[in-house]
């Protein structure tokens, strides 16, 4: 049943035409620069995000034996990427910006 939902989920993607972002989405309600970095407030708030999953690897040696370290793991780095990529879309928002990371170098 997994299987077919997958496959089904996959097939679903290339069948159907691709949905356009609405321009509108990245008008934000606070666009103050501060510090020289724009949408300050909206791109300071994913430093929780960042702070939480970076405190969680820090304590993962204080994990007791049984516990399911590797899920442990995922979900701090997850918060830690969230906050990252949350970030790095609020600092310049765009529909490029949401949808995929461009690395210049």
């Amino acid at each position: 049943m997994l299987g077919a939902v997958t496959v089904g989920g996959i097939a679903a993607v290339f069948w159907f035409s691709p949905t356009p972002q609405d321009p509108a989405y990245h008008e934000f309600a606070d666009r103050r620069t501060l510090f020289g970095i724009p949408n300050f407030w909206n791109v300071f708030s994913n430093l929780p995000f960042v702070l939480a999953g970076a405190f969680g690897l820090s304590r993962l040696s204080r994990l007791q034996p049984a516990s399911p370290r590797a899920a442990y793991v995922v979900f701090c780095i997850g918060a830690v990427f969230i906050g990252l990529g949350s970030a790095y879309y609020h600092y310049a928002p765009s529909t490029q910006a949401l949808v995929s990371l461009r690395f210049n170098g």
